[in-house]
């Protein structure tokens, strides 16, 4: 299975992801379980209908002069008139200042979900000794893992170890 390559320093330490294997992978389903329960609490009373319209709009036309310009058409007109619309269409929400708006704040909500999430030091002293070993290889304690949490200068380290596993870890199951 694939890992990342990158090295996460807490102190004069390192550390790496374990290579993605089933037995790793599943040590995200608790990730990814809170996760979505606290995205849901945050976004669930967020209408995204109009923003979501507007944003398949852009979408539709994108894949729309794409496929245009992908055939080798030489109705420049129609390519014209498209890209027009396009960027029309994207003017639009960049002007629209409620839209913009509501689409800042879904967007911090989803950050603050992530926040939650690596923040929860319960459920990542379980987990980080699952999917974490030290750079050379060797496999680290629960008692290291508590010893990174409870440090102020692991606060980077946890957030990028943990954002990457999940990242890496999502990109498979998506596949």
């Amino acid at each position: 299975m694939m890992t990342n390559n990158n090295i996460y320093k807490a102190g004069s330490a390192g550390y790496r992801l374990k290579e993605l294997t089933l037995g790793v992978m599943h040590y995200a389903v608790p990730l990814f379980k809170k996760y979505r329960q606290q995205h849901f609490e945050l976004t669930c009373g967020i209408d995204t209908t109009e923003l979501e319209a507007k944003q398949k709009e852009i979408s539709d036309l994108t894949e729309a002069l794409e496929q245009l310009n992908g055939a080798g058409s030489s109705d420049s007109a129609q390519r014209t008139k498209l890209a027009a619309k396009l960027e029309e269409t994207k003017a639009a929400l960049e002007s629209d200042t409620k839209l913009r708006t509501l689409q800042k704040y879904y967007s911090d909500m989803e950050a603050l979900a992530m926040y939650s999430l690596i923040t929860d030091k319960e459920l990542l002293r379980e987990i980080l000794p699952e999917i974490l070993e030290r750079a050379e290889g060797k496999p680290i304690t629960p008692e290291q893992a508590a010893a990174l949490l409870d440090n102020a200068g692991s606060i980077a380290f946890v957030k990028d170890a943990v954002t990457d596993f999940f990242s890496l870890t999502l990109g498979i199951m998506k596949k």
